[in-house]
C-alpha cells in the first residue's frame, strides 16, 4: 500500500473512507437469514447452522475470513 498515492485518491477526507466492519456483517447475515426463514425459503435449522459456522467457526474480524465464511458455508 502506497499511502502517497491513496491519500490523493480519498478527496473526502479520512473520516469518510468505508471499511470492513464485522459487526455491520453479522447484523446483516442475521437479517438475511430471518428474512428467508420468514419467507419459508430456508430449511429448517439454517439460523443454528449459520450461527455456528460462520460466527462461531469462521474469522469474520477482516473482510477476507468473512467472505471466506460466506463461501464456505454450505
Amino acid at each position: 500500500i502506497n499511502p502517497g498515492y491513496w491519500s490523493e485518491k480519498v478527496r473526502a477526507g479520512r473520516d469518510e473512507i468505508e471499511g470492513f466492519d464485522p459487526d455491520l456483517f453479522e447484523q446483516q447475515v442475521k437479517r438475511y437469514v430471518a428474512h428467508s426463514i420468514r419467507d419459508g425459503e430456508a430449511p429448517r435449522g439454517l439460523g443454528r447452522e449459520v450461527t455456528s459456522e460462520i460466527f462461531e467457526q469462521g474469522d469474520i474480524s477482516h473482510e477476507a475470513g468473512a467472505r471466506a465464511a460466506l463461501a464456505d458455508f454450505r
